[in-house]
Order: structure tokens, then sequence, then C-alpha cells
């Protein structure tokens, strides 16, 4: 079934879910907020369409300018900063299970650069994107089959052109583990200010602390600690940049045991102290800082019109 969402809400939103099959798609054209920290259980494939932005990954940060994709792996930790007024990106979330069901998820390092960015598998990467998006976005028939091809396009070209650096098991959960994770993400959203134990959440849900452990480092791929770490990083983030706020209260309001802790955590994933990224990163006087989501924009948007036909007319080869 294909559905748009609230237009006031969200704009040019689009999305395919089937029920026969493990197939979610989801593709959006936005201009970036100041900044967002965020992990998902999606391939996130980013194409720059005009402007720059600044992705954080893996303790770096890559400049990216118009037509530069990259793919964020899922689980990955990352955050994306505009780098210009005016940056629009066309953004595709693709599950592993549906392009690879009860395989392994390849992790894949698919970055652009200047020297790079006209080469052929590059073209290839946006063309599927910006096809794509056009035909999810069309509402049709046509469109989710044109989708469903591009998913697959996209998969095939990633594993030809960028061969996976590792893998890890896709392990499908069943009804009851699924409820078991939403269990522990309601939780951890009303206590993450609060010291949390394994053995303290274990016994809350009834579960054995050790398969609780194994079970969310199965499903997530990284361990319940470093779960709850980015949650309170991703809340430090945004009280640095929208309150007046010591990193002593920050640290304390979003639940890290201590300055240091929350210093660590940051250098972890940014490869900078605070202080650095505050004096890097200056809060813009528009108000984008306080946006914690995108800012999602119609295709008819006259800046992004022609740049996804330049997109569909390189390479017209199925």
């Amino acid at each position: 079934m294909l559905y748009q969402t609230n237009a006031a809400k969200e704009s040019m939103k689009v999305q395919l879910r089937t029920g026969a099959a493990p197939v979610y798609i989801e593709s959006y054209i936005y201009e970036p907020g100041f900044f967002r920290f965020n992990w998902h259980s999606s391939y996130e494939l980013l194409a720059v369409l005009c402007g720059a932005v600044d992705i954080y990954r893996d303790g770096q940060v890559r400049r990216l300018e118009a037509d530069d994709v990259v793919v964020v792996n899922p689980q990955q930790g990352h955050a994306t900063i505009s780098a210009q007024p005016g940056t629009r990106l066309l953004l595709v979330h693709l599950l592993p299970e549906s392009l690879w069901p009860g395989e392994e998820i390849p992790r894949f390092v698919c970055c652009s650069t200047a020297a790079d960015r006209t080469a052929l598998p590059f073209v290839q990467l946006r063309y599927y994107m910006a096809s794509l998006y056009t035909g999810l976005s069309t509402g049709d028939q046509a469109g989710q089959s044109a989708a469903l091809g591009a998913q697959y396009c996209l998969g095939s070209l990633l594993l030809r052109h960028f061969p996976p650096q590792e893998s890890r098991k896709n392990a499908a959960p069943d009804p009851k583990q699924i409820q078991r994770l939403r269990d522990i993400f309601a939780y951890t959203d009303e206590h993450y200010t609060q010291p949390i134990r394994m053995e303290e959440l274990a016994a809350r849900l009834d579960l054995n602390p050790a398969y609780l452990s194994a079970l969310f480092h199965q499903q997530l791929g990284i361990p319940y600690s470093e779960y709850l770490a980015r949650k309170r990083l991703q809340q430090a983030i945004h009280l640095l940049h929208n309150t007046g706020l010591s990193l002593t209260r920050i640290a304390g309001a979003v639940g890290f045991p201590s300055v240091r802790a929350l210093n660590v955590t940051f250098q972890r994933y940014f490869n900078m102290t605070i202080p650095a990224y505050r004096q890097a990163t200056r809060a813009p006087a528009d108000g984008r800082a306080k946006m914690q989501y995108p800012h999602y924009l119609d295709r008819q948007d006259p800046e992004v019109g022609p740049i996804l036909q330049r997109y569909l007319s390189a390479f017209t080869s199925p």
C-alpha cells in the first residue's frame, strides 16, 4: 500500500509498505535543520541536490557538495549539518531484509568525492535514487513497480561497486521479541535521564539479563549500553544548541553520570571536544538550531525539479 504522510506536517514524504514481503521504502527531499544525531535500522542513501552539507560518521566529518552521494549503514550513528543556506538533499531509506532476506547485512563504504562524483557508479546511484523517489511520488501502480525495481538496482550497484567491508547476521525477530524490544525502547525513552543497569531493566521486563543483552545486540547490532549512550547524546546535542545550560547541567539532565562521560561519548562520535564543536558550529540566527526534524520539500520546488530531471536523463539504461 502506498501512502503519503500529512502534507501540512511533512510535505512530500513518500513511502511504500507491503504485507506480503518485508518491504519498506521511504524517500523524501528535504532541507536539513541545523544538527540532528540519529540512527536507524535502514540503509540511508543521501544525495546532495544543491548546496553543501557536513556529515558526521564514525568519528569523522566529510563535506559533501552538489551531486555527492553517501551511504549510511544500518545502526550507524550519524549526523548532518547544513553548510550552506538553501541546501537540498534527496534521501532514500531501504530495509536490509527488503534487499537480502535471510542473509547477512553488508556494511558498505560509499562516499563520493570531487574526484569521482561523476564516475559511472555514482551517476547510476543518483539515477536510481531519483527514479525511486519520482516513482513513489506518482502514487500509482506503475510508480510502485518502478520504486521496487530501483530498490534492487541500488542494492546490486552497492554490492558490485562498493564491496562490503563486513556483515552481520540478519535475524528476523518473532512477535514476542518485537514486543520485548518495544518495551525496552519505551522504558528507555521514559528513564534515560536516570541510571539504568541491565540487571534492573531485565528485572522490570521479567527477562534474564543475558537473554536481554543478546536479543538487543542481535536485533540492533549494538549493545544496549551503546543505544543508551546515543539516546543521551542525542538529547545533549539539542540542549547544547537551544539552551544556555552548562555542560554539568546538560550531562545531569540527560543521564550522563559526569561531564567527563558526556565528553568521552561526544568525542568518540565526532572526534572533537565539545568546546571545539561549539566554536566550529555556531547556531544560525534563523532558528534552524531548534529544528529537531528536517523540512520536507515538494518535488515541484524550483531548485529540485531540474536537478531530478538531470539525474534521470544522465543515465537511461535499465
